[in-house]
């Protein structure tokens, strides 16, 4: 089964934390934890607020997530500096199999775990193959601090691969590449970065392909 878009981007959601962590790129800052705040319109018009605490080690690694999407909670496990796996637990309010929705067999949201198993690392402890429950891999390729790839693959197929920009350590673009169309799509822009006197940003912008511009603000928290 082809994992969905949606799939995709939440499976991908925390890699750039871990892909990140560089100390020559990226030298911590002693950032603790950093709470992000941002507000969307549902289909009705009605205004919802979320958020999402990430929390660090002393190093500046990511230790965990928590986010009032899907109720989510991802764990990051290490043996010293390298990720060895990474655990999700989210709520589903809906349920698809194969592109079927089953609720009538769920009636009420399902608790979902899953974990994704580090095979090979590069120097630094960064991931370069990631393994899903199924026979689903991530395939990490870091051309510079400014570009990182990561490429699905499933049955030695390359099916999609999600490019991640950066300047200034701070993520500019995200572009999905959907490798049955031949076509990349830009999935979310980020600008009007705001920076503390560490160089960390507590206040952006974003846009998801062409939706509307969504202000995003962070409560950071320091050793």
């Amino acid at each position: 089964m082809v994992k969905p878009l949606t799939y995709l981007i939440l499976v991908f959601a925390f890699q750039p934390l871990i892909s990140q962590y560089n100390p020559r790129c990226n030298p911590p800052t002693g950032l603790k934890s950093a709470t992000r705040i941002w507000k969307t319109k549902d289909r009705k018009g009605k205004t919802k607020k979320h958020k999402s605490i990430i929390y660090f080690d002393r190093k500046g690694k990511p230790d965990s997530i928590i986010s009032t999407i899907n109720h989510s909670h991802t764990h990051f496990v290490y043996r010293g500096d390298s990720v060895i796996y990474v655990v999700s637990n989210r709520l589903l309010n809906r349920r698809v199999i194969d592109g079927i929705a089953i609720d009538s067999i769920y009636k009420k949201p399902i608790r979902f775990i899953d974990t994704a198993f580090v095979l090979s690392r590069d120097s630094i402890g960064r991931p370069l193959i990631i393994k899903e429950n199924d026979s689903t891999f991530y395939r990490k390729k870091y051309l510079s601090c400014a570009t990182i790839i990561g490429y699905l693959i499933q049955n030695n197929d390359t099916l999609q691969s999600v490019t991640y920009h950066y300047e200034d350590r701070c993520l500019i673009k995200t572009i999905f590449d959907p490798k049955s169309i031949h076509q990349s799509i830009v999935l979310e822009k980020y600008f009007d970065y705001k920076l503390n006197k560490k160089g960390d940003w507590k206040r952006r912008k974003y846009q998801n392909e062409n939706g509307p511009i969504i202000v995003e603000r962070r409560k950071l928290k320091y050793y």
